[in-house]
């Protein structure tokens, strides 16, 4: 008996000193998972620019870092795009077109360590980013007809600049904010994924969309697709509900990576929320 309770006290000791190394790891390889960036050099970037008749923009962040994004278009409404993590400035392409042939000017800055721009990604600092974009719309339209949209991860950036930009006084914020696919909150994704790890309490990125929510003031529109197998809708109802008189769209049939703005009546939803 007491040769089995020293090797079940062995294998218990082994299995923890294994789960901790995997903590590890998965701590140290966070923010290759939550930010996989594309790999686009300087020379395709300016040779899509080109093809799409682009502005290429450098601007700085708060704290100094340089960003690199795109002017697209010249319409009275601009659409300052705020991607997924895994996306960037100049591979958008049928979102730009649908967005151009809709009348909209585009603005898409890439984030800090995405192609083009200095630095390192976190969540913070790409909040940051999206308030240096912000300024950079202000230079062309007025607040009232710039439509921030955020997709997936950029859907987190979004409500983190929308909660900043919520303080201002009514007539210097956004006309809209459209948020599609996105979570309510960036850990609940790694909780529902890695369920055998304590993911809230080890994420450095939690990107929590549900506790800024409440402190959102502007017009809001939440498209999500009902067969999204990364982010549930579920996440999306959680969001629309703490949100102050946001509308949620749900789209059937469609998955995360679909583009769903101008889908499922969302187009005409956005114009009522910019009239």
């Amino acid at each position: 008996m007491r040769r089995l309770s020293r090797g079940l006290g062995r294998l218990a000791g082994a299995l923890g000193l294994v789960y901790g190394l995997v903590l590890v790891a998965m701590v140290a390889m966070e923010s290759r998972l939550i930010f996989p960036r594309p790999s686009l050099d300087d020379a395709t970037l300016a040779a899509r620019a080109r093809a799409w008749q682009a502005q290429e923009l450098r601007i700085r962040s708060a704290d100094g870092t340089a960003l690199y994004g795109w002017r697209v278009g010249a319409g009275p409404h601009l659409a300052l795009l705020l991607s997924g993590n895994g996306s960037s400035v100049g591979a958008q392409d049928p979102r730009y077109q649908s967005l151009l042939d809709a009348g909209f000017a585009i603005l898409h800055v890439n984030y800090r360590g995405y192609p083009g721009s200095a630095g390192s990604p976190d969540e913070a600092g790409l909040i940051d980013d999206a308030a240096a974009a912000w300024r950079e719309a202000l230079e062309s339209h007025e607040p009232r007809d710039i439509v921030i949209m955020g997709k997936s991860l950029g859907g987190g950036v979004a409500v983190g600049l929308a909660e900043r930009l919520s303080q201002l006084p009514p007539g210097q914020r956004p006309g809209a904010l459209v948020l599609e696919s996105t979570f309510s909150a960036a850990w609940k994704v790694g909780a529902a994924r890695y369920p055998w790890l304590p993911v809230k309490l080890l994420m450095a990125n939690p990107f929590p969309s549900i506790d800024r929510a409440p402190h959102v003031r502007i017009p809001t529109l939440i498209i999500h697709g009902e067969a999204d197998a990364v982010v549930p809708i579920a996440q999306a109802r959680e969001l629309a509900a703490a949100l102050p008189g946001s509308r949620l769209i749900a789209v059937p049939g469609a998955g995360h990576n679909d583009i769903l703005w101008d889908a499922g009546g969302a187009k005409s939803a956005l114009d009522a929320l910019l009239d």
